[in-house]
């Protein structure tokens, strides 16, 4: 992975394990009052990964689940795609959709 170096004669037989890494992603869920964020990442694991995403978003079981739940919930929950999350740059809008009686679902890839 480009997270680490390459690998050299001498850790050839070295596990490297992912379970710490700052790149792994996960699903997670903010409670703030009566009110939730969750964020959801379509495809888990490591950030660094290079996949072909737009192919797998058509095939995607999570999205499909996710946006089934936004329809149905649709006068509670107010849907937010975005490619790259960071927080720090939504936190007013979220807090206004919060304040409106909204939860805020969060779909990145």
């Amino acid at each position: 992975m480009e997270c680490k170096t390459k690998r050299t004669f001498l850790d050839l037989l070295t596990i490297y394990n992912c379970k710490n890494c700052p790149h792994q992603v996960t699903d997670e869920q903010i409670i703030i009052g009566r009110g939730t964020i969750g964020i959801y990442h379509l495809f888990e694991g490591c950030a660094l990964l290079k996949t072909d995403r737009e192919q797998l978003i058509s095939t995607s079981k999570k999205l499909r689940i996710l946006l089934k739940d936004a329809i149905i919930n649709d006068a509670k929950i107010f849907l937010f795609y975005v490619e790259d999350l960071k927080i720090g740059d939504f936190l007013e809008i979220f807090a206004q959709i919060l304040d409106a009686g909204f939860h805020v679902q969060v779909i990145t890839l």
